[in-house]
């Protein structure tokens, strides 16, 4: 609470113990801008809004280390809940 998104991910990225989250930006800014910024804070990846849930996974897949230990999109909808992101 009272931290905005980037300085969320820049003190994350200054804790050593922190410092490998993947931090995924989800924005309504301008596309090339907030990707830059994101990007030279250490950011992994950028998503815009609006929000397409499907290619939000599909990033955070991408950056996650264990995301084959993740159920395919389709099944999580019909056996699991799906899982929970902290946007």
């Amino acid at each position: 609470p009272g931290l905005s998104g980037t300085e969320v991910c820049r003190r994350l990225k200054a804790d050593p113990a922190l410092a490998d989250v993947p931090v995924v930006f989800v924005t309504s800014l301008p596309e090339d801008g907030a990707a830059l910024m994101s990007l030279e804070l250490g950011a992994a990846a950028v998503v815009a809004k609006p929000l397409d849930e499907a290619r939000l996974l599909a990033t955070v897949r991408a950056h996650l280390p264990d995301a084959a230990a993740l159920p395919a999109p389709a099944a999580a909808a019909a056996e699991t809940p799906p899982p929970r992101v902290l946007i």
